[in-house]
């Protein structure tokens, strides 16, 4: 029950852009960006993060692609 009442709720924050929750993250995520971008000690860990666990180049390049710039929200 606890599951499906999980999965429930995660499907409501998908599919609703106003939920309070996904609004939230939204906003969390664009500041942690805005952060990526600013803040070159906060870049250079991340990038130290990524050398430790990217090691094939696949995943090297899969989590590349991940940290590409993310479009504003409309």
């Amino acid at each position: 029950r606890l599951g499906e009442a999980a999965l429930e709720e995660l499907q409501a924050i998908l599919t609703d852009p106003a939920h309070p929750l996904r609004q939230d993250y939204e906003q969390w995520l664009a500041g942690y960006v805005q952060r990526l971008r600013s803040d070159p000690a906060l870049a250079a860990r991340l990038q130290d993060y990524k050398a430790q666990l990217a090691g094939p180049p696949a995943v090297a390049e899969h989590v590349d692609g991940l940290l590409q710039p993310i479009p504003p929200a409309p």
